[in-house]
């Protein structure tokens, strides 16, 4: 069984109980669907995001596995996907690609927040 076959996927979202008494009763549907969304991509990069220091046994020193073109068993290869993005992660490295629409100054701003956050 070669690598590619045994990636798996992920899916991420948040209880269907969710607790929505505190939204105005103007609150439309399509917000809401943001708000899962936005549920459903933080519990996603908490998994991206929760890495650890790993030495590649091959080359003896501690590289992204992410870049590595020989995957081995011990980079722990999985992918990630939610209706905003999707991600690919190692044991020590991650990649994620998003996708937003802006319609405001507010929404530019907490796009630009996010991607300052991340690339720490």
């Amino acid at each position: 069984m070669s690598f590619d076959e045994e990636k798996r996927e992920f899916r991420f979202g948040v209880k269907d109980d969710l607790d929505s008494s505190f939204l105005h009763e103007n609150f439309d549907e399509m917000e809401e669907i943001t708000v899962l969304e936005l549920e459903e991509l933080a519990d996603a990069l908490r998994f991206l995001l929760d890495l650890e220091p790993h030495t590649c046994p091959g080359r003896g020193v501690d590289i992204p596995c992410i870049l590595c073109e020989d995957r081995c068993s011990s980079a722990n290869y999985q992918e990630v996907e939610s209706k905003l993005g999707k991600g690919r992660k190692t044991i020590n490295s991650s990649t994620i690609s998003l996708k937003f629409e802006k319609h405001d100054e507010v929404e530019k701003y907490l796009i630009r927040k996010l991607v300052r956050e991340l690339s720490r």
